[in-house]
C-alpha cells in the first residue's frame, strides 16, 4: 500500500459527514494494522503525533459510531510512536478522563455510565498483550499483537500515573481502578516492592471504603498485584494491612470484603506465615460459628429472623468459600483437619427453614421432593441462602482428602453417609456427587466397606429424581463400577424402564453405558439389550458426534463376554444400521465410516448372530474407498487372524488377494505392511485358489523393489506362498531373482533375514541353475553372498562345488593367506559347515589359520571369525574349551578378536558351567588397558554381559567384581557390561536394584582421569536415563550431577600437542566426553514437570554450571551445545530460567553477560580453514539464539529492584551491542 495521505486524512476527519469521519478512522486504522506500515514506521511517528489533537477532539464527536471508531484507532498507533510521543498522549488522555469525572452534570458527550471514553481510549494503549508471562514478545520484532513498553518507557507511565491514581484524598473512581488494573497487568513488572506494598494498601482501603462495582473491581485490582509479589513477607504485610483496615472499618459489609481479599492473597500460592494462617482460619471459624448454627437449627422456625438467616448464611458462604482456598492451596494446619471435618457434618445438610427434613436423614428419605426451581434456592420466595452453604460443604471435601489423605477413612465413615446427594438444590446435588465420587476413587479396591453406605442413599436418590438429574447420579454410580457391584445398575435400568425415561441422544447415558461394559464381564441380559436399543436408536440420530459416540460404545459391547446372549433380531438391526453407513459414503464423514468398519470387524471376530455376508460385502466396498481403506485392511487382518478358512469363501478369498496386490504400492507404509499381511493371510489359510497372478506378481516385485527394509519380509513371505506361480513364469522368474541380486549387492539384505533365506531355498527347489546364476551376478566380496550360495549348494546337494572350493581353501591356505580371493571359500565353507559337517574345516583348523602369523588381510581375517563362529556353534560343549584355551594362550589381540567373535556366538548356547568358564576366562585375562585394546575389550565386555544375562547369580558374580576395582582394564569391562545390560534387560525389581547398584560403581570411577573410561561412564548415563531412567535418576541429585558438572570443565590432562610441520596443534580429547554430558543434560531438561520435582531435580543448579562452564568453553561445539541446552531450559522451565536473574544476588546473571561478552570478542583467525570459518558462524548463530531467548526473560520477569537495576543496564547494553556487532545473524536467526 502507499504511505497515509494525512492532510487527506485530516480534512476527512473534520468533515461534517459522520459518515466520511467514520471511513476516514476505519481506513487509518486498517492502514496502520498493514505490515507495510511497519516499514516506514519511523516516518510515521511525527505525523502520528501531529495527527493526535483530531483524534483526541473526535472523542467528544457527537456521533456515537465515529466515538467509538476514535477509540478504536489509538491502539494500532502504539508500535509507531516514539516512546516521548507515547508518553504525552496518555498524559492528555488521562487529562481527559480527570476532565470527564469532574463533570457532574450537563450534557457533555465525555460522560459514561460506567467508564468514560477517554479512559477507553486510554486503556486501549495497554491492550497489547494478554499477559506478560505468556507473551511472546521480542524488542525487535513488532506487531499489533505483541508490541510491549519497554523498561524504561513503562517506569515513566508508572511515575507519571501511579501517583495520581493513588493521590492521598482523591475519591477512588471506575475510571482510575480500571486503568489501574490494565497498567498493572501491562506494565506492572516495573514496579518495585516497595510501590506493590504501597498500591495494596490503597486498594484494600478502597475495597472496605467503597461499595457496589468499585469496591470489586478494586479487589480484582488487588489480585493483579499480589500475582506479581514473589515474597512471602511481602503477602503477611497486605494480610495485616487488610486486618487493620477491617477492625477500623465500619461498613456492614467489611467481613465479606475481608474474606475476598483473604482468598486474593491466598490464591497466590505463596505460603504466608503460620501466625497469619492462624488468623485466617480463626477468622473463618468464628464467622462460621457451629454452635451458634446447631442452636438456631434447633430453634422454631416461626421464631427465626428470616432476613438475619439469611444475611449470616451470606458471610458464612463467604467464609466457607475463604476456607477452601486455604485448603486447596495446602495452608490449612493440620492441627485444624478434625475441626473442618466437624464444619462438614454441621453445614452438609444444614437448613434452618427445613430444618426437620434433616434431623433423620436416613428415615425420612421419602418425605424428600425434589424442587422444580432453579438452583438459586429452594422453596421458592423462602430462600435463605443455606443451599451456598451446603454446596461449599461438599466443594471442600475434595481439597481436604488432597492434602491430608489420611483423612479418607474418617470421611468415608462420617461424611460419606451425609452428603445431601438428595437435597432440592440441583448445585448442592452436583457438589455431593463429585465429593462423594472423589472420596470412593481415593478408596482401595478391598475397603468397598467404607463407602458401602452410600448405596442407600443412591437407591433412594433413583426412585425420586427428576429425569434431568439422573445424569448426576449415574456419575456416581459410574465410579462405583470398579468395585464389580451390579446391583446398582440394574436398579438404574429398572428405574429407566419404570419411569420410561428416554436414555437415547445423551452422551451421559453412553459414557454410562460405556462404563458399564468396560467394568463387568457379566452383565444381565435385558441390561445389554436396552443398551443395544438405545444404541440403535442413535444410530439415527442428526448429530455425528452422537452417532460417532454410539458406534464407539457398540464396539465395546460387540467385545463383551455376554454380546452373544444380545437377541440375534437387535443385533442385526444395529450392524445394518452401521451397514448403511458406510455404504453411504457420501452423506457421511470417512471418521465416522471408519469407527462402523471397527465396529462391524468386532461383531464379525467375536462371532455374533449376524449377518456375515452383510459384514464382508461393506468390507469389500469400504476397501475400496481412499478414506476407509487402511481401517479396513487392518480390520480384515484382526478378524482373518480369528476365523477358519471355511468361514471365508473362496471368491472373497481371491477379491480380497488380488485388492491388497494393488495397495501394496500404496505411498502409505502402512497401507502396504496392512495389505501385505492380510494377502499372506488369505494365501495360507486357501493355497489352492485360482488367482490370476498377472498383476499380483508384477506388483510384489515392483513393491520389492521399491519398498523400505521394514517391508521386505512381508514381501519375501508372499514370494514364497505364491513360489509355484512365479517360477511357472521366465519373465516373473527372472525379475524376482535379478531383484533379489540387486537387494543383496546393494546391501539391503542382512545374514538374519531369515524370510529371505527362506524364499531362497523354495526358489532353489525350481530353479536348477541357480547356483550358477547367482555365482555369476552377486558380489562375492559381501558375507550374505557367501551364506546364500552356501544355501544354494546344500539345497541341491552340490558336492561338486564344495569340493572345488575346499580346494581353493587350501591353495590360498599353503601358499598366499592374504590372497583377496581367500575370502570367499572361507565364508563359503563356513556356512556349508554349520548346516553339514565338514570333516577337513575344522575348529582346530581355523583357530590355526587364525593364529598364523602371515595372515594380516583383514577381510581374511574377519572371514576366518566368522567361519569359526559358524561351525564352532555345530558342538558348542565340545568346541567352548577349545576356544578358550585358544583365547587365553594367544598374545595376539588380532587373534583374540576373531575367537572373541567366535565365542559370542556359542555364549547363549553354553551352560552353566561353561558359562563360568568364559567368565573367569575373558575377565581375568592379562590385558593390558590402552586405548588400542578398546575394541577388544568392547567385544570381551559384551560376551560377558551375556554370561551375566544368561547366570541366575551373575549379578552376585558382577557386583563383587565392582567392590574395590581399580584395576582399569576391569572397570572398563564392568562398564561394557553395564552398557550390555542396560540395553538389555527387562524391567524388574531384582534388575533395576542391580543396575543402580552398578550405577552408583560407574559414578565414582568418573574421578579416574581417563577418557575411555570416563567416556563410557556418561555414556552409559545417557543410555539409561533413556532406556531405564528409574535405574539412573534415584541417584541423579546426590550423586550423578555433582560428578557431571566436574567433567563439563575442559581438562588439561587430556589434551594433547602435536607437531604438523612447523606448526603445533592441541587436541583436546576430553571433548566427546563433554558433548556426552551435554546430550545427558539435554534429556535432563525434557523430563516431565512430575519427573523433575518426584527426584527433585534442581534445574537452575544445572543451568548455572552450564552459564559457569559451558559458555566459556574453548571449544565451539561446546559453545554451541550449552547454548542449545540453555535455550531447551528457557523454553520448558521459564519460571525458574526467570530465577537466574537474583541467583547469588545478581552474580550468575553477571557471568552470563561477561561470558557472552568473551565469546563474541573471539576473533577468527585469517588462516581459518573453511571448517574453522563453519564452527564460528555455527557459535555464533547459538549465542544469538540464547541471546534472543534469554532476553525475553528479562524483559519477562524484570523487577526494578535496586540490586538488578545496573545488571539490567548492562544486558540492555550488551544486547545493543550485539545487534549492531552481529546484525544479519540477528535478524535471521529464529528461537524455535
Amino acid at each position: 500500500m502507499s504511505d497515509i495521505n494525512f492532510n487527506s486524512l485530516k480534512d476527512k476527519a473534520m468533515d461534517v459527514d459522520p459518515d466520511i469521519r467514520f471511513m476516514a478512522l476505519e481506513d487509518f486504522r486498517k492502514s496502520l494494522e498493514n505490515d507495510y506500515a511497519l516499514s516506514t514506521r519511523g516516518s510515521l511517528a511525527s505525523q502520528l503525533e501531529a495527527f493526535i489533537p483530531i483524534l483526541l477532539r473526535m472523542l467528544e464527536d457527537q456521533n456515537p459510531d465515529v466515538q467509538n471508531q476514535a477509540i478504536k484507532s489509538f491502539e494500532p498507533m502504539v508500535k509507531y510512536l516514539t516512546n516521548d510521543g507515547l508518553l504525552t498522549l496518555i498524559k492528555r488522555l488521562y487529562s481527559m478522563v480527570q476532565a470527564s469525572n469532574g463533570k457532574q452534570n450537563g450534557s457533555s458527550n465525555l460522560k459514561s455510565f460506567t467508564t468514560s471514553i477517554p479512559n477507553m481510549a486510554l486503556r486501549s494503549l495497554f491492550a497489547q498483550s494478554n499477559s506478560r508471562d505468556t507473551s511472546d514478545f521480542v524488542s525487535d520484532k513488532l506487531s499489533a499483537s505483541n508490541y510491549r513498553f519497554d523498561v524504561q518507557l513503562s517506569r515513566s507511565i508508572m511515575n507519571f500515573l501511579i501517583p495520581k491514581i493513588i493521590e492521598t484524598g482523591k475519591e477512588a473512581s471506575i475510571d482510575s481502578i480500571e486503568l489501574l488494573i490494565d497498567i498493572i497487568v501491562e506494565i506492572g513488572y516495573v514496579l518495585t516492592l516497595r510501590e506493590l506494598h504501597s498500591l495494596s494498601v490503597y486498594l484494600v482501603h478502597v475495597s472496605f471504603t467503597e461499595a457496589g462495582i468499585i469496591s470489586k473491581k478494586s479487589i480484582v485490582a488487588l489480585e493483579k498485584v499480589i500475582n506479581l509479589i514473589n515474597d512471602p513477607h511481602s503477602i503477611d504485610l497486605v494480610l495485616d494491612e487488610i486486618n487493620d483496615t477491617e477492625s477500623r472499618s465500619n461498613s456492614d459489609n467489611k467481613l465479606f470484603v475481608k474474606f475476598q481479599l483473604y482468598s486474593v492473597c491466598l490464591n497466590r500460592g505463596i505460603a504466608p506465615s503460620e501466625e497469619k494462617i492462624t488468623q485466617i482460619y480463626n477468622t473463618i471459624y468464628s464467622t462460621i460459628d457451629i454452635e451458634k448454627s446447631i442452636e438456631e437449627d434447633q430453634e422454631d422456625e416461626n421464631e427465626l429472623d428470616f432476613d438475619l438467616i439469611l444475611q449470616e448464611n451470606l458471610l458464612k458462604d463467604e467464609a466457607l468459600g475463604t476456607l477452601i482456598d486455604l485448603t486447596t492451596k495446602g495452608f490449612l494446619p493440620p492441627a485444624n483437619g478434625n475441626q473442618v471435618i466437624d464444619l462438614l457434618k454441621a453445614f452438609l445438610n444444614y437448613d434452618p427453614l427445613n430444618a426437620n427434613d434433616y434431623d433423620d436423614f436416613d428415615d425420612d428419605d421419602e418425605d424428600i421432593v425434589f424442587s422444580d426451581d432453579d438452583q438459586e434456592g429452594n422453596d421458592g420466595e423462602e430462600n435463605d441462602g443455606s443451599w451456598k452453604l451446603r454446596a461449599k460443604s461438599a466443594m471442600l471435601v475434595r481439597p481436604l482428602l488432597q492434602w491430608f489423605p489420611e483423612s479418607l477413612e474418617v470421611l468415608s465413615k462420617s461424611i460419606l453417609p451425609i452428603l445431601p446427594i438428595q437435597d432440592a438444590n440441583d448445585q448442592v446435588v452436583i457438589e455431593a456427587v463429585k465429593a462423594a465420587i472423589s472420596i470412593i476413587n481415593a478408596t482401595p479396591i478391598d475397603k468397598y466397606t467404607h463407602i458401602q453406605a452410600i448405596v442407600p442413599l443412591i437407591n433412594a436418590s433413583l426412585d425420586k429424581l427428576r429425569e434431568d438429574q439422573f445424569p448426576i447420579i449415574l456419575k456416581l454410580i459410574e465410579s462405583l463400577n470398579r468395585f464389580r457391584r451390579i446391583e446398582l445398575v440394574e436398579k438404574s435400568f429398572k428405574c429407566f424402564q419404570d419411569r420410561k425415561i428416554d436414555t437415547s441422544s445423551s452422551i451421559d447415558y453412553l459414557q454410562f453405558f460405556s462404563s458399564i461394559l468396560n467394568s463387568f464381564e457379566n452383565i444381565p441380559c435385558q441390561i445389554l439389550e436396552q443398551i443395544v436399543s438405545v444404541l440403535s436408536k442413535n444410530l439415527e440420530d442428526k448429530s455425528f458426534n452422537m452417532i460417532a459416540q454410539s458406534v464407539e460404545c457398540l464396539t465395546v459391547l460387540f467385545n463383551h463376554n455376554d454380546a452373544k446372549e444380545v437377541p440375534s433380531e437387535l443385533l442385526q438391526t444395529v450392524t445394518d444400521s452401521l451397514h448403511s453407513k458406510v455404504m453411504n459414503s457420501k452423506k457421511y464423514t470417512n471418521e465416522l465410516m471408519r469407527l462402523c468398519i471397527v465396529a462391524l470387524g468386532q461383531a464379525l471376530s467375536n462371532g455374533l448372530s449376524v449377518s456375515r455376508k452383510d459384514i464382508l460385502d461393506t468390507f469389500k466396498s469400504s476397501i475400496t474407498l481412499e478414506g476407509t481403506c487402511k481401517t479396513t485392511i487392518e480390520v480384515l487382518n484382526k478378524t482373518f487372524a480369528g476365523i477358519s478358512a471355511d468361514e471365508i469363501s473362496p471368491d472373497y478369498a481371491t477379491f480380497i488377494i488380488e485388492k491388497s496386490s494393488s495397495l501394496i504400492l500404496s505411498n502409505n507404509e502402512n497401507i502396504s505392511l496392512g495389505s501385505l499381511r492380510i494377502m499372506n493371510q488369505c494365501l495360507q489359510k486357501y493355497p489352492a485358489l485360482e488367482l490370476d497372478c498377472g498383476l499380483i506378481l508384477p506388483n510384489l516385485i515392483q513393491s520389492l523393489k521399491n519398498s523400505s527394509k521394514s517391508l521386505y519380509k512381508h514381501i519375501f513371505q508372499s514370494c514364497i506362498l505364491l513360489s509355484s506361480k512365479i517360477f511357472q513364469s521366465e519373465q516373473l522368474r527372472v525379475e524376482l531373482l535379478q531383484t533379489m541380486v540387486q537387494l543383496v549387492n546393494d546391501g539391503k539384505v542382512n545374514v538374519d533375514d531369515s524370510t529371505f533365506y527362506d524364499l531362497l531355498r523354495i526358489s532353489c527347489r525350481f530353479e536348477n541353475g541357480l547356483f550358477t546364476y547367482l555365482e555369476r551376478n552377486l558380489d562375492i566380496n559381501l558375507l550374505t553372498s557367501a551364506k546364500i550360495l552356501a544355501i544354494c549348494v546344500v539345497e541341491s546337494n552340490n558336492e561338486a562345488e564344495v569340493i572345488k572350493r575346499k580346494e581353493e581353501f587350501f591353495h590360498y591356505l599353503a601358499n598366499n593367506v592374504n590372497s583377496p580371493l581367500f575370502a570367499f571359500p572361507i565364508r563359503f565353507l563356513g556356512y556349508v559347515g554349520e548346516a553339514v559337517p565338514l570333516e577337513d574345516i575344522t575348529v582346530d583348523l581355523l583357530i590355526s589359520l587364525l593364529k598364523n602369523p602371515s595372515l594380516t588381510n583383514d577381510a581374511n581375517i574377519e572371514a576366518t571369525a566368522t567361519a569359526l563362529a559358524l561351525i564352532a556353534r555345530n558342538d558348542v560343549q565340545s568346541n567352548t574349551p577349545i576356544l578358550l584355551k585358544a583365547y587365553t594362550s594367544s598374545e595376539n589381540a588380532t587373534v583374540r578378536n576373531g575367537l572373541l567373535t567366535s565365542l559370542g556366538s556359542v555364549v547363549d548356547s553354553c551352560n552353566a558351567l561353561q558359562s563360568e568358564l568364559i567368565w573367569k576366562c575373558i575377565f581375568n585375562h592379562p590385558v593390558e588397558f590402552k586405548h588400542s585394546a578398546i575394541a577388544e575389550l568392547r567385544r570381551s565386555g559384551e560376551i560377558l554381559g551375556k554370561v551375566i544375562n544368561n547366570s541366575p547369580t551373575g549379578a552376585e558374580k558382577l557386583l563383587q567384581a565392582c567392590e574395590g576395582q581399580t584395576n582399569l582394564k576391569a572397570v572398563y569391562l564392568i562398564l561394557v557390561v553395564e552398557k550390555t545390560l542396560l540395553n538389555s534387560l527387562e524391567g524388574s525389581y531384582a534388575n533395576d536394584a542391580l543396575l543402580i547398584s552398578l550405577n552408583q560403581f560407574a559414578v565414582g570411577w568418573l574421578d579416574i582421569v581417563n577418557v575411555d573410561i570416563r567416556q563410557i561412564v556418561v555414556g552409559n548415563l545417557l543410555t539409561g536415563l533413556h532406556n531405564k531412567p528409574s535405574c539412573i535418576l534415584p541417584n541423579l541429585k546426590n550423586l550423578i550431577l555433582p560428578k557431571l558438572f566436574q567433567c563439563l570443565k575442559a581438562e588439561e590432562a587430556f589434551k594433547k600437542t602435536i607437531a604438523m610441520g612447523p606448526y603445533k596443534y592441541v587436541i583436546d580429547e576430553g571433548l566427546e566426553i563433554r558433548k556426552l554430558s551435554y546430550e545427558f543434560i539435554y534429556s535432563l531438561i525434557s523430563l516431565d514437570e512430575g519427573t523433575i520435582q518426584q527426584y527433585d531435580i534442581n534445574l537452575e543448579d544445572i543451568a548455572e554450571n552450564i552459564i559457569q562452564q559451558g559458555l566459556c568453553d574453548d571449544q565451539s561445539d561446546i559453545i554451541v551445545l550449552a547454548c542449545i541446552n540453555l535455550v531447551h531450559f528457557i523454553t520448558h522451565h521459564q519460571q525458574s530460567a526467570a530465577s537466574l536473574l537474583t541467583r547469588d544476588n545478581g552474580s550468575l546473571f553477571t557471568t552470563i553477560i561477561a561470558n557472552l561478552n568473551t565469546q563474541l570478542n573471539k576473533k577468527l583467525s585469517v588462516k581459518a580453514s573453511a571448517q574453522d570459518t563453519e564452527s564460528h558462524e555455527e557459535r555464533i548463530k547459538s549465542i544469538v539464539k540464547l541471546s534472543k531467548k534469554f532476553n525475553q526473560v528479562v524483559e519477562t520477569f524484570y523487577s526494578e529492584n535496586i540490586e538488578l537495576v545496573n545488571l539490567v543496564q548492562a544486558w540492555k547494553d550488551y544486547v545493543s551491542a550485539l545487534k549492531v556487532k552481529f546484525l544479519v545473524y540477528y535478524n535471521s536467526t529464529d528461537m524455535d
